[in-house]
């Protein structure tokens, strides 16, 4: 079954194995499963990498001293794992975000901006990517933006690609 069926795990084998009337371990199922992993219907993210010039942007939400909400807007360089900007709003809009995105594309524009949901980075901020011919792509709207949770406390440690 795991042949034909890669995707499936040794819980759903098992399931399918008590419809046919046959009592079996999960631990058991799982000691006779390759261990191979399944083929994806696409390109990995490294691919996707190597392919794209990427960016990704996010918003952090910290505190100043006087315990005031601070939004940082952070553009990252996906490939080589660096922050290309940064800006610091007490109130960030639409507009203001469009401006930040052109300050960050003034030295070099990206192929594909990868970015969530939020309402803060609506249409004028696409209008400015979309003008220079990079396309934005949004994350699903369930989803937390993994770039920024997963690269920021790597960019000191992760080693610069060529």
């Amino acid at each position: 079954m795991a042949g034909r069926n890669p995707r499936w795990g040794a819980k759903r084998i098992r399931g399918e194995l008590l419809k046919l009337g046959i009592r079996v371990c999960k631990r058991t199922i799982q000691r006779y499963m390759r261990r191979t992993s399944p083929r994806g219907d696409g390109q990995s993210w490294s691919t996707f990498l190597r392919n794209h010039v990427t960016w990704a942007c996010d918003f952090v939400q910290t505190f100043d001293i006087r315990f005031r909400e601070v939004f940082v807007l952070f553009f990252l360089d996906l490939r080589r794992r660096t922050i290309l900007h940064a800006a610091v709003t007490y109130a960030p809009t639409d507009e203001w975000c469009a401006q930040q995105a052109r300050n960050a594309t003034m030295d070099r524009v990206p192929q594909v901006v990868v970015c969530d949901h939020d309402a803060k980075l609506g249409a004028r901020f696409a209008g400015v990517f979309s003008s220079s011919g990079v396309r934005v792509m949004r994350t699903a709207p369930a989803t937390r933006s993994p770039e920024t949770l997963t690269a920021l406390p790597l960019v000191d440690r992760m080693p610069r690609l060529p």
